[in-house]
């Protein structure tokens, strides 16, 4: 089973996270890219490659009470389901964060 690893920066957008996934899979980013534009090269990619699983390392990263975090968590899930691939997170921290519930595929 293809894994892919996917790893939160501090205070992460939905748009720095995407980039990070792409420049996990090689994928060329620029500062002019968007999401979608990002996502959009992300999924085919893994698709190719089988992924089914994807681990979220860092998750206690996400601030629960942000916009940002919801955005972040609402890409989770799409990529989780454009992919069709689990999410499953870790983390260090035992507080909540808003990644947890997009991993509940």
């Amino acid at each position: 089973m293809p894994v892919a690893y996917l790893l939160v920066p501090p205070a992460a957008s939905a748009n720095a996270l995407a980039a990070e996934f792409a420049r996990y899979l090689g994928i060329p980013v620029t500062g002019r890219m968007t999401q979608a534009q990002i996502t959009d090269a992300v999924c085919p990619i893994c698709h190719q490659a089988g992924v089914r699983l994807i681990l979220i390392d860092e998750i206690h990263r996400l601030n629960p009470r942000t916009t940002t975090c919801a955005e972040t968590a609402h890409l989770l899930k799409d990529l989780t389901e454009r992919i069709r691939a689990t999410g499953a997170t870790t983390s260090t921290s035992t507080a909540a964060s808003c990644g947890s519930a997009a991993s509940n595929r």
